[in-house]
């Protein structure tokens, strides 16, 4: 699971032409240390959603790695 979200956040950064990241520490943040903007955030959502079919913020905002696994995990 973390390498199919590697492959996503690598797209996205891709895409606007920044950096890929290597490995995926599960405290690193999508907003702050990843650099993730709004509209990042809602193709990262809406392609977990066409993949794991589960709504990551349906419980409300997710921050970290580990707040995305943890809502693909329940």
């Amino acid at each position: 699971m973390k390498n199919n979200l590697l492959e996503l956040i690598n797209e996205i950064l891709a895409n606007s032409d920044r950096e890929p990241i290597r490995t995926l520490d599960e405290e690193v943040s999508l907003r702050h240390d990843i650099g993730f903007d709004s509209i990042d955030l809602a193709v990262f959502t809406v392609n977990i959603e066409n993949i794991f079919e589960v709504d990551i913020f349906e419980t409300g905002n997710i921050d970290t790695i580990k707040d995305v696994l943890e809502r693909l995990n329940k």
